[in-house]
């Protein structure tokens, strides 16, 4: 539920809308069109506190936008939130095509996937259950000889205590919630099975704010 949470948040990063500026510079008269429909070329306004709707270049305004400083010239992401002064920019890429998007693919994608752990976990749980319920039955036999009327709490205590649920849980759910603090933090996998890699991680390279 975490992780499906934080990838909800991502997806919530992408504004619908956007305020177009048809005929800048000549006029600065605004069109809010879908966010979705924006073309590459299009130059759009972002008010303070407001989303960016797409990926594009500063063209005019001075503003922050999260913890980068921005001014003519500068790159600005779909998703980013634009904290002060109104922003001019011109789209380089919309919707499907922005940074955002691609970013929520690739976490949908690692959310989908099984890493090489919990499917090693599947497949011992699946042989576990057929010897569980051999011996289940050799126990029930037994226990018909010694007391017909004790064997079927016999037999059933041997299922009840040998679940393999917990085996069979415990690895996803283990997963899926170290994800969802992961991304409640802000980071992200593309890969479940790098899970299994941090416990053999030496060095970290952490890049500058804003990449």
């Amino acid at each position: 539920q975490n992780a499906g949470a934080a990838i909800e948040a991502i997806a919530r990063q992408r504004p619908e809308t956007a305020e177009r500026l048809p005929a800048w510079p000549v006029a600065t008269g605004v069109q809010t069109v879908a966010a979705g429909t924006l073309a590459r070329d299009d130059v759009v306004l972002v008010r303070a506190g407001a989303l960016v709707p797409a990926d594009g270049t500063v063209i005019d305004g001075q503003s922050h936008v999260e913890e980068a400083m921005l001014v003519p010239g500068d790159t600005v992401w779909a998703g980013a939130l634009n904290r002060e002064g109104a922003l001019v920019m011109r789209v380089t890429a919309a919707g499907e095509a922005t940074r955002l998007a691609a970013i929520l693919r690739l976490t949908e994608h690692a959310a989908s996937t099984r890493p090489a752990v919990a499917r090693l976990a599947d497949r011992i749980a699946s042989i576990f259950v057929g010897a569980l319920l051999v011996f289940a039955a050799l126990t029930a036999v037994v226990w018909w000889f010694i007391d017909p009327a004790r064997m079927p709490a016999v037999a059933f205590a041997v299922l009840v205590v040998s679940c393999p649920c917990a085996l069979a849980l415990a690895t996803p759910t283990a997963l899926a919630a170290a994800a969802g603090s992961l991304a409640r933090r802000g980071v992200m996998f593309a890969r479940a099975d790098a899970f299994e890699t941090l416990a053999r991680v030496t060095h970290v390279v952490l890049d500058k704010t804003g990449t």
